[in-house]
């Protein structure tokens, strides 16, 4: 493969250990949002605790993948585009 094409495919990281370092970074704060929701946002408030893990569950996993996607894409851009 090309040099190019092996940049291409890492998404614009030097190597495979340092896209693995965002995509691990980028799941701990997708994990760290969809906790924080759920327990802060959703089950310390006195209007939405009664059943919240039930109610809430999907709303804290799509805001997570959210969360995740905006880190790795942020990380993936900044290699991506010349400044």
């Amino acid at each position: 493969r090309s040099v190019t094409t092996k940049r291409l495919l890492l998404f614009g990281f030097d190597s495979p250990k340092k896209l693995w370092t965002v995509v691990y970074e980028a799941l701990v704060t997708a994990v760290c949002w969809g906790t924080s929701y759920l327990f802060i946002r959703r089950g310390m408030n006195p209007d939405t605790r009664d059943g919240f893990l039930h109610k809430y569950w999907k709303d804290a996993v799509y805001g997570s993948l959210a969360g995740f996607n905006a880190a790795f894409l942020k990380a993936i851009l900044k290699n991506l585009i010349p400044q």
